[in-house]
C-alpha cells in the first residue's frame, strides 16, 4: 500500500530571503531583486518600442456647403491631431453651382499668403475639383478650413474629404 503525505506551510517565505543564481546579468542575489531587475528591463524595452509606434486612422466625410460666387469659408473644417502626419483628399462636386475654386487655409476668417495651404481652380469643363494635401508633422493639433467659390451667386454643393492620419503613440 502507498502512503500519502503532504506539507502545509505555516508561514510565507519572503522573496528577499530566497537565494537567486544570476544567469541573466541582473546583478541580483535574491528572487525579489531579480523580479525588480526583470521588470526594469521590460519597462526600458517597451519605452524604446513605444517611441517608434504610430496609430493610423482613416476617415471620410461628405457634407453639403453653400457656395457663392466669391471665395468664402464654407463652415467645413478638418481636425488634424497633434503629433501626426496626414494625407487627405478634398473634393467639391457639381450639383447646382459649378465649383471654380477650392482653397485650404489655416484660418476661417481671412485669406492671405501665410494662411493658404493649397488651392485648385477649375477649367471650363470641370464638374468636380479634387485637391490632394499632405500635412507636415506638428506637435500641436490644428484645423484645416475649406474655402470655396462657385460660378453662381449661391447654390448648395457637396464637399467631401477623406484620408488618413498617422499619429505618434508616445
Amino acid at each position: 500500500m502507498g502512503t500519502i503525505s503532504y506539507v502545509v506551510a505555516e508561514s510565507l517565505i519572503d522573496s528577499k530571503d530566497v537565494i537567486y543564481k544570476d544567469n541573466s546579468s541582473l546583478a541580483a542575489e535574491n528572487v525579489q531583486d531579480a523580479i525588480d531587475g526583470t521588470c526594469s528591463k521590460i519597462d526600458t524595452r517597451l519605452s524604446a518600442i513605444e517611441d517608434k509606434l504610430w496609430n493610423v486612422n482613416s476617415f471620410s466625410k461628405v457634407q453639403g456647403a453653400t457656395v457663392t460666387n466669391t471665395l468664402s469659408y464654407s463652415n467645413i473644417y478638418v481636425d488634424i491631431p497633434a503629433k501626426s502626419f496626414c494625407s487627405l483628399y478634398f473634393t467639391v462636386f457639381y450639383n447646382r453651382n459649378r465649383p471654380l475654386t477650392l482653397t485650404l487655409a489655416s484660418s476661417s476668417t481671412e485669406l492671405h499668403q501665410g494662411t493658404i495651404l493649397g488651392e485648385i481652380a477649375a477649367t471650363t469643363e470641370d464638374r468636380m475639383l479634387v485637391l490632394p494635401y499632405a500635412t507636415g508633422y506638428d506637435e500641436n493639433s490644428r484645423k484645416i478650413y475649406i474655402w470655396l467659390r462657385g460660378s453662381e451667386v449661391e447654390g448648395i454643393d457637396a464637399v467631401s474629404y477623406y484620408g488618413f492620419c498617422a499619429t505618434k503613440v508616445k
